[in-house]
């Protein structure tokens, strides 16, 4: 590839090794899983997969930046994006889970946030993934494409940040609002929400004041 002449080995390996992350993650995020049958404590599931969210998000962010980033040789790289992938892997499964069940009237609501919370974090993985194979792909169409063709030097800085959900306030609302109906207690959401706090995703069941 012409464009190979353009890149550090490091990264034409990163490209090689990430592509078929980026197409999985894609073909999965399409195909919805068979079903599985009513859940009967939404409250509880949305509780649950809190805390996956936020043991997934802290897994996730390390490999990235403790791995992939700091990769040296080709091996390493495609360990460390074998690594990524699992991550990946993970974080659709449960989104799978979550998809497979069907929700009681009462709770269609809260199963529609959950799984857009989950549709939202995949399409801003899938949205990293894909600008940085398109920069590594062609490296001097990205710098074209971004209006710095005449600089001297030019840097495309490619980083993921994990922007709160639109869905996440609702759910939260959703959640105490079904806690207070059903009479359950929201200790347990508490304790999710200081996990969540203490790694940047307090979103999910943080304050919501309006």
């Amino acid at each position: 590839m012409e464009s190979d002449s353009l890149l550090p080995p490091k990264l034409i390996a990163i490209r090689e090794a990430m592509g078929p992350v980026a197409r999985t993650l894609r073909s999965r995020s399409q195909t919805a899983p068979p079903q599985s049958g009513y859940v009967r404590d939404m409250v509880g599931l949305v509780s649950d997969h809190a805390g996956r969210l936020a043991g997934w998000t802290g897994d996730f962010a390390d490999e990235i930046n403790d791995q992939l980033a700091l990769a040296a040789t080709d091996a390493q790289v495609y360990r460390a994006a074998a690594r990524v992938e699992a991550r990946i892997e993970c974080l659709l499964d449960d989104w799978d889970e979550v998809r497979s069940v069907k929700p009681h009237p009462p709770d269609e609501r809260g199963w529609k946030l959950l799984v857009g919370t989950y549709r939202d974090l995949a399409e801003q993985v899938q949205g990293w993934l894909d600008e940085m194979l398109e920069i590594l792909e062609d490296p001097a169409a990205a710098v074209e494409r971004r209006g710095l063709a005449d600089e001297e030097t030019a840097t495309i800085t490619v980083s993921l940040t994990i922007l709160p959900p639109p869905q996440a306030k609702p759910l939260s609302r959703w959640v105490r609002e079904r806690a207070r109906v059903s009479r359950r207690a929201t200790g347990g959401l508490s304790l999710f929400a200081a996990l969540l706090a203490g790694i940047g995703l307090g979103w999910l069941f943080g304050g919501d004041d309006d």
